[in-house]
């Protein structure tokens, strides 16, 4: 307030004096602009005024008007997705599968033929690079994981409603469900580079107690069941050897 009081009292004043004083009419190509600007101002000021006065006079039409747009704003909010940023199409997903732990690279390598030959009749697919031990979720590089980077059609080839990019998604996994080797799925890559389901944070849960692996499993089992309360994370587990950082260590659970 001691502020705005001095403001009002020596600024503003001070300004005021200096906007106010008389000016000399311009002329030239300065003067011819700001009667153009002056002219359109104008023109805008009186449409708005006489759209206002209107508003005011038909006040039903108003409230009609402002229940349509209410009605459109629940209707578009019900059918979009809630999520800060969209599933976009951007040409191309990311597949993961996983086998039991401790299968072998030629095992994995034969069910990654299976999942590349559905990947290969899926329609709107058009290219595959598989990488046979190597998991994108986890950056481990175990044998038994495989990790696909799917590249699609030109979003101009892809005319029919089985070539969108929701519906490619929905036929692979409901067609990767079924595999019986593994679990696989694909999954968006992240709108923001770096953030999404292969990016964000890590959190590695330490035993310093030293005690055996049961106690240290089930206190990840606990911390799990809390984490997927949590609709906003999603959590891929990994473990690890804290010695060559692998998890296909035979030393893992174990004090190595």
């Amino acid at each position: 307030m001691v502020l705005s009081a001095f403001n009002a009292l020596t600024l503003s004043p001070a300004l005021a004096s200096l906007l106010l004083r008389p000016k000399k009419e311009s002329r030239g190509l300065l003067r011819r602009f700001f009667d153009w600007f002056n002219r359109i101002f104008g023109r805008g000021t009186n449409l708005y005024v006489r759209l206002c006065g209107g508003f005011i006079r038909k006040g039903a039409l108003a409230f009609v008007v402002i229940a349509a747009f209410g009605i459109g704003a629940v209707f578009f909010g019900r059918h979009l997705p809630t999520s800060f940023l969209p599933d976009e199409d951007q040409g191309y997903l990311f597949v993961n599968m996983q086998l039991p732990n401790a299968a072998s690279l030629e095992r994995t390598a034969a069910a990654s033929r299976q999942v590349e030959a559905i990947l290969a009749n899926t329609p709107g697919v058009q290219y595959t690079t598989s990488v046979a031990g190597f998991s994108l979720l986890s950056f481990v590089r175990t044998s038994y994981n495989a990790f696909y980077f799917v590249t699609l059609k030109p979003w101009s080839d892809r005319t029919s409603r089985a070539e969108q990019y929701q519906e490619i998604k929905a036929r692979l996994n409901q067609q990767l469900s079924k595999l019986p080797e593994g679990t696989v799925f694909s999954f968006s890559p992240p709108a923001i580079p770096g953030v999404g389901t292969s990016g964000g944070f890590q959190f590695v849960l330490e035993d310093r107690a030293g005690r055996d692996v049961h106690f240290l499993a089930s206190n990840l089992d606990k911390f799990l069941a809390a984490a997927r309360k949590r609709p906003r994370l999603a959590w891929s587990v990994a473990p690890f050897c804290r010695v060559c950082h692998s998890s296909s260590c035979k030393w893992i659970g174990k004090r190595c």
